[in-house]
């Protein structure tokens, strides 16, 4: 099962403007907010992700050695592409055997979540500062001794995972890198 592409470009193939991007609240082990995309991506990178759907982008901070506790799937989501802006860590997926429970994140947001018995580790993503990651399938994302903080994007249509891996392969083609 494949369960994401990674690519070794800088972020900066992606983001215009890093100053428009959400800031990490200090007092805090781990924040997750939302940003507007039109105000921080790049204008043709923003244009062509635009034809798959509504565009919602996620920033997900975490300072060094943070651990949520926890593997999940992104409940009505198959796929995003993650940003790496700051930190490598690693995002990791599984196999349960378990059925998962319901945790709910920020008052709001229900997701389905494995708090012991993760399985078996399916794959792993290390290297590289872009993916496109498959969040239907049980996973967590861990920082290593630096903060991570990511940008997540997803789509209100939500993509399938090929559609969104040919969508962006077409972007990095135009760009003749």
């Amino acid at each position: 099962m494949i369960c994401f592409k990674s690519y070794n470009f800088e972020p900066n193939t992606f983001i215009a403007n890093f100053d428009a991007l959400p800031k990490f609240p200090p007092d805090k082990q781990m924040h997750d907010c939302f940003g507007k995309a039109e105000t921080f991506l790049n204008p043709i990178f923003y244009k062509k992700i635009q034809e798959l759907g509504t565009i919602v982008c996620r920033s997900i901070f975490m300072k060094p050695n943070t651990d949520k506790g926890n593997i999940h799937i992104d409940n009505g989501k198959q796929t995003a592409l993650n940003i790496l802006l700051k930190g490598q860590g690693i995002t990791k997926w599984f196999n349960p055997k378990d059925e998962p429970s319901v945790a709910t994140w920020s008052n709001f947001y229900k997701y389905n979540a494995w708090y012991s018995n993760y399985g078996e580790c399916i794959a792993s993503w290390t290297v590289g500062k872009v993916a496109v990651v498959r969040v239907d399938i049980p996973h967590n994302g861990w920082p290593d001794n630096e903060e991570r903080e990511v940008l997540s994007i997803r789509w209100n249509s939500d993509p399938p995972f090929d559609t969104v891996v040919a969508c962006l392969e077409s972007y990095l083609d135009s760009l003749k890198i």
